[in-house]
């Protein structure tokens, strides 16, 4: 379990990058939800990522700042629904962890928040209400796609490592090399 400094920092960091000049998409939500379905239990796991873009919203709202605010309701839902959805994608990394199964679960909340939240930017009506409609949105969306993946991948990579590293650091037998060698 991480203690509340830890996750007040991982909500100001997830809050701090939406609010920082940045290629879009290239936040620390979804990796942040990842990390919270892992490694936080009941609803905090959810509170986390959520709260931290709850915040970011009203943040950029009063502030006037694209890519966050409030948006059609339709939107809103779909993009908390996406952010939601790494939780449970990151739930299933609890067991067993390895770097390829947390690169893989990163690039499904990646794919899976632009399948969402492009769902949501098309039934709101930002596109015409047909497939081809629905097949425009997702092609304009493509570009964005870049960006959500490489924030999830390096975002995700700092806090499982950060983790993984401070983990290791506590360990006895490093704690014994540390000692032997004076450290």
């Amino acid at each position: 379990m991480l203690n509340r400094p830890t996750l007040y920092a991982l909500v100001a960091l997830a809050v701090v990058s939406r609010m920082l000049p940045h290629p879009p998409n290239f936040v620390f939500l979804g990796a942040l939800g990842l990390f919270a379905g892992c490694h936080l239990r009941g609803i905090a796991a959810f509170a986390v990522p959520l709260l931290a873009l709850l915040v970011s919203d009203v943040i950029g709202s009063y502030a006037g700042l694209l890519s966050t605010g409030i948006y059609p309701p339709i939107v809103v839902a779909c993009v908390y629904t996406g952010i939601a959805t790494s939780v449970l994608i990151g739930r299933q990394l609890r067991q067993r962890r390895s770097a390829v199964r947390i690169a893989t679960a990163s690039l499904a909340c990646s794919t899976s928040f632009f399948v969402l939240s492009n769902l949501g930017v098309w039934a709101a009506g930002f596109y015409p209400a047909s497939l081809a409609g629905l097949v425009a949105c997702y092609a304009a969306a493509l570009p964005f796609f870049q960006y959500t993946a490489a924030s999830d991948l390096l975002y995700t990579t700092i806090t499982f490592g950060s983790l993984a590293l401070w983990q290791g650091l506590h360990l006895p037998e490093w704690r014994r090399a540390l000692a032997n060698a004076g450290l």
